[in-house]
């Protein structure tokens, strides 16, 4: 039974429309600050977004659902 209740629940909370509740209620109102107001630091850390999977044809390309994380490490050096 707990092997169920434990399935049950990682479906749940991996659910796109779930995650994305959730985040949102965790954020809240907080927006990406610009850059100049961020302080000089001695080290920079990139999270990526999510991996999409694109099928065109026999082909499926793999890419990142929120590139513009990683592109802007750029404006801080």
């Amino acid at each position: 039974m707990l092997i169920k209740i434990a399935i049950v629940l990682l479906y749940i909370i991996s659910n796109p429309k779930f995650s994305n509740n959730f985040y949102k209620l965790l954020e809240g109102g907080e927006y990406r600050k610009p850059v100049r107001a961020i302080d000089r630091a001695d080290a920079i850390v990139v999270l990526s977004g999510m991996l999409e999977n694109n099928e065109i044809g026999d082909t499926t390309y793999i890419e990142w659902g929120e590139p513009d994380r990683f592109f802007l490490r750029d404006s801080f050096f």
